[in-house]
């Protein structure tokens, strides 16, 4: 009856890949137990389905958990690198050094001159505040942006309109430069190392979306208000829709620390 059992078992898991694992577990111990021509025929029948219920099981649970596994990580390390520009930005600004109307007021700074390069607001910072090794400049697109372990990297400040302005896209606002800034983060390659886009801003407002919108390295990169329920900068974030259309939500309902 045993036998019977662990090749019914293994025939079924051909069907079934869920009843894989166990199928192969119940084969091998009951092989192991028999004798003779018993043996023989739990281990060629029953071992073959289990084998292809395994096969199934690899296909259809084992391998899409890894991938999402892996995107899911990718997704938090992004976070982690927008709280890393966060944390670089309030040291900018507190120690003012980025002034360009001279008022003794500091102002947020783009990405590239957080990492030590050369200020196209004639600005240089005495010291990178990010590490060069971790972001990387594009050569490609129209603003400026900086590709880091899978996912691409941007910041905005506020331009004379209202509007954010990219690196390197026009004069900022330095009033408002001195008041918010934002970034986004967004897979270099959409699917593949991660999928969601990310929103942060002067506040430690984090927003995410499923990313819909398609944003992936310098083919389609997030507008300054994509996340904002307006065209300016002091438009709410995370809301549904943001101006791009798509939906953004707070990330994990983090709660926001008290706006400057």
């Amino acid at each position: 009856m045993v036998p019977a059992v662990a090749v019914a078992l293994g025939l079924g898991s051909a069907a079934v890949s869920a009843l894989g694992l166990p199928a192969m577990m119940v084969v091998l111990l009951v092989a192991v137990r028999e004798r003779g021509r018993r043996r023989w025929l739990v281990a060629a029948i029953g071992g073959l389905g289990a084998a292809a219920g395994m096969y199934r099981f690899t296909l259809e649970w084992a391998v899409p958990n890894i991938v999402a596994s892996g995107q899911f990580a990718a997704e938090e390390r992004a976070v982690s690198r927008l709280r890393e520009i966060l944390w670089a930005e309030d040291r900018v600004r507190e120690k003012g050094w980025v002034d360009t109307d001279g008022n003794g007021v500091g102002e947020y700074a783009f990405l590239g001159e957080l990492l030590g390069l050369p200020g196209r607001r004639g600005t240089a910072l005495p010291m990178a505040l990010l590490r060069a090794e971790q972001f990387h400049p594009t050569t490609d697109g129209m603003t400026p942006v900086y590709r880091s372990e899978g996912y691409a990297f941007v910041v905005y400040l506020p331009g004379p309109g209202g509007g954010g302005v990219g690196e390197g896209r026009g004069a900022t606002d330095a009033g408002g430069a001195s008041q918010r800034f934002v970034a986004y983060a967004w897979p270099v390659d959409r699917g593949k190392g991660g999928v969601r886009a990310f929103y942060i801003d002067q506040d430690d407002r984090i927003c995410e979306t499923s990313n819909a919108q398609g944003y992936s390295g310098t083919a389609r990169v997030p507008a300054p208000s994509a996340a904002l329920g307006g065209s300016g900068l002091l438009a709410p974030p995370c809301v549904d829709p943001g101006s791009d259309g798509g939906p953004w939500r707070p990330w994990k309902n983090k709660r926001p620390r008290a706006p400057r």
